[in-house]
């Protein structure tokens, strides 16, 4: 499992994030489905998070693969560089039009 702010790096090999549920982290997951989202400031909650991680593996498994699927689907080097692109061809567009 993972916490804290390198929420994104962990999502790419497949680790469980238990973070806060601050700046663009919830961008990047979603609460129950790819990570474990606490409110800021609550170590209770984050403690919490944590123990529920590390009992039940099975919600461990299941959060690490489908972080992994959306951070290379969504934030993998394939899915950025089209994502460039197509903003590189959108102001080549704008701009000769």
């Amino acid at each position: 499992y993972y916490v804290g702010g390198r929420s994104l790096g962990s999502l790419h090999v497949g680790l469980s994030v238990v973070a806060t549920d601050v700046g663009g982290i919830p961008d990047a997951v979603t609460q129950e489905e790819s990570a474990l989202l606490v409110p800021p400031l609550q170590a209770e909650a984050m403690a919490g998070g944590i123990v529920r991680v590390l009992r039940d593996r099975d919600l461990a498994a299941r959060l690490a693969s489908a972080a992994r699927e959306r951070a290379v689907g969504d934030y993998g080097i394939d899915a950025v560089a089209r994502r460039i692109e197509s903003i590189y061809l959108d102001g080549l567009n704008a701009s000769s039009g």
